[in-house]
């Protein structure tokens, strides 16, 4: 079961998880919450979300976004139970050039192996 919840929820991240929840988006880490952290606390739990929604969707150019991505599959991806997405909406200010990037650098650094390692590390 997914649940969506802003703001700094790591207090109550047990009492989710026993309800049954096994997703949780955003987990935005600008409120607080350390989403690598959660994932190994609760082994059961897929966390979705790590892209920041403001600057790298705004600001950066389309080959910094692909950097950014792949440093977040990095710390974020091991082990499995992730799924890379925005830390919330994708809004109007985003440049669509970003987001494709974010997209496409996904696809291209963001596939496991078997052992739930990413395929290029």
């Amino acid at each position: 079961m997914l649940k969506h919840c802003c703001g700094a929820i790591t207090p109550i991240v047990g009492d989710l998880v026993d309800m049954g929840i096994t997703m949780l988006h955003p987990l935005d880490e600008r409120a607080g919450n350390d989403q690598v952290a959660l994932k190994k606390q609760y082994p059961n739990l897929t966390v979705v979300g790590g892209i920041d929604c403001d600057a790298p969707l705004t600001t950066y150019t389309p080959q910094e976004m692909e950097e950014y991505v792949k440093g977040i599959l990095a710390t974020h991806a091991p082990g499995g139970r992730y799924i890379c997405a925005t830390s919330n909406s994708v809004h109007s200010s985003a440049n669509p050039e970003n987001f494709k990037a974010m997209q496409e650098a996904v696809h291209k650094w963001g596939q496991y192996k078997p052992d739930g390692t990413l395929t290029w590390q």
